[in-house]
């Protein structure tokens, strides 16, 4: 029950040595039964100062501790689709330039925007609106597959993070993919919606070295990919 305390032995007995006590959290239990505490640990002594005991204390946090982790995922999680949001995006985007610089490859940003979704929500309202969304970003879960992260940027905008991309073919190869399998219908249980989307692709380095720099761009060819009112052509 105390491994996670014996590791940290030697820290324990020089914190005691130097003040009387310690205090910290530690992780206790066998695998796959591990609690958080909070360990509180002070030397009694007598009336001539001489040490006459340990006394210590375990505060059982491990509730608190997977509440906090679920808030954390929550701030990071779209309420709608349940991807990662703009909140993570940044991070997410800045951890895989820096993968990609330590290893010599690239990384691709790719901006999905829906064609002519406010003609969904003009006609079916809004909630048909989230439903499709919602749909769509599942959609966008099964093509990232295992080459890429889906977020949801905001409104009908999504965003498709390649963290590791040995040739700006394979980016461009992907982002026809996505074109390709958000063309046919969307299916909800009250509706089918064709929708259809561009899509914009920033590469790293080749188009910027930031997070914001690589979206901006792709934003931007996303935009200057959108077909005219009412049609549609490819990004």
């Amino acid at each position: 029950r105390l491994a996670g305390v014996q590791g940290r032995f030697s820290q324990i007995r020089r914190a005691l040595a130097e003040t009387g006590s310690w205090r910290d959290e530690v992780a206790i239990g066998p695998a796959g039964a591990v609690s958080t505490v909070i360990l509180s640990a002070n030397l009694v002594r007598d009336a001539e100062g001489r040490i006459d005991g340990l006394v210590a204390v375990f505060s059982d946090i491990s509730r608190q501790k997977a509440v906090e982790r679920t808030l954390v995922e929550l701030a990071d999680r779209d309420a709608l689709t349940g991807l990662p949001n703009r909140r993570s995006l940044d991070r997410r985007i800045e951890a895989a330039i820096a993968g990609a610089a330590a290893c010599g490859e690239g990384v691709a940003v790719h901006f999905v925007d829906l064609n002519d979704f406010k003609r969904v929500n003009d006609t079916h309202g809004h909630a048909a609106g989230d439903a499709i969304l919602a749909a769509v970003a599942a959609r966008l879960a099964t093509l990232a597959g295992g080459d890429a992260v889906a977020f949801r940027f905001g409104g009908d905008e999504f965003l498709l993070l390649q963290p590791s991309v040995c040739r700006p073919e394979a980016a461009a190869a992907f982002a026809r993919r996505l074109v390709s399998g958000l063309a046919g219908p969307v299916q909800t249980e009250a509706m089918t919606v064709a929708v259809g989307a561009s899509v914009g692709t920033a590469l790293y380095p080749e188009d910027g070295d930031t997070a914001a720099t690589l979206v901006a761009v792709a934003d931007r060819r996303a935009y200057a990919a959108k077909p005219p009112s009412g049609g549609r052509r490819n990004g």
